[in-house]
C-alpha cells in the first residue's frame, strides 16, 4: 500500500563501532544539542521520537520497556511522535488522542501491529474507530472527536517544533537530557541505540552531581 511506504522510517548512516576504553564519542555515537532543550530539573528525561509506521520503532518498544524497567527513579522516557509529512501528523494526532483518553497501554502495540503486521490502514477512520473499541472499549466518537481537538493538534504542532529543534530526521531517535541525540545506526540495532543511551544518562548523572557539588 502506498501510505505504508510513505510512512517507513528513514535510516541514517554513520554509526561506528563502540570506541577503545569503552566510551562513546561525540560526533560519531551521539550528537550533542548546540542549543539544549529544557527537560523536567527532577529527572533525566529520555524522548523517543516514533511512528506507528516505522517498523523498527516497533521492534524497539520491547527492548525500550525492558530498559526502562531497569533505570533508577531519576529516568523518566516521553513518547514523541514523528511529523515528517500529513500521514506522520494523522498518526501522530492518533497517539495523542490515545494519551487523552487514557488508553495509550492498552493500544500502542495493538496500533504498531495493525500497519506493521496486518497491513492495514489504520489513516481510515472505520479501521481506526474499529482498534480502539476492540483493543481500548473506546467508542468511535470518542476518538474522533479526542482526534480532532484543540489540545491533540496543538501537541501534534509541538511535536513538529521539537523535531525542528532536534532536527529529527529519521526515527526511532532517542533524546537525553535535551541535550544528546542518537540515532538509528546504519547497521540497526535498538540494543545499540539503548546502550549509547545508557552511557549519556550515566554521564549528565555524573555532570549534575559535580555541579551540585561545587
Amino acid at each position: 500500500m502506498a501510505f505504508v511506504a510513505a510512512l517507513l522510517c528513514l535510516l541514517m548512516p554513520g554509526f561506528g563501532l563502540q570506541a577503545e576504553g569503552g566510551a562513546y564519542q561525540e560526533g560519531v555515537h551521539f550528537v550533542r544539542m548546540t542549543i539544549p532543550s529544557e527537560t523536567p530539573p527532577d529527572s533525566i528525561e529520555v524522548i523517543e521520537v516514533f511512528s506507528y509506521g516505522c517498523p523498527h520503532c516497533m521492534n524497539l518498544e520491547g527492548p525500550l520497556a525492558d530498559w526502562m524497567a531497569r533505570q533508577a527513579t531519576d529516568v523518566s522516557l516521553r513518547r514523541v511522535p514523528a511529523t515528517f509529512s500529513r500521514p506522520y501528523q494523522m498518526l501522530a494526532a492518533v497517539y495523542y488522542a490515545s494519551e487523552q483518553l487514557d488508553v495509550v497501554d492498552l493500544i500502542h502495540m495493538p496500533l504498531f501491529e495493525a500497519l506493521q503486521v496486518r497491513n492495514l490502514n489504520v489513516l481510515r477512520m472505520d479501521i481506526l474507530k474499529r482498534l480502539f473499541q476492540d483493543y481500548a472499549d473506546v467508542e468511535g466518537d470518542a476518538l474522533e472527536k479526542a482526534i480532532n481537538s484543540f489540545s491533540v493538534q496543538t501537541k501534534v504542532r509541538q511535536a513538529d517544533a521539537l523535531a525542528r529543534v532536534f532536527r529529527i530526521v529519521s526515527v526511532p531517535t532517542l533524546i537525553v537530557a535535551g541535550e544528546y541525540k542518537v540515532t538509528p545506526p546504519e547497521n540497526f540495532g535498538g540494543a545499540r541505540q539503548l546502550e549509547i543511551a545508557q552511557y549519556l544518562i550515566d554521564r549528565v548523572r555524573s555532570e549534575r552531581a559535580a555541579a551540585s557539588a561545587d
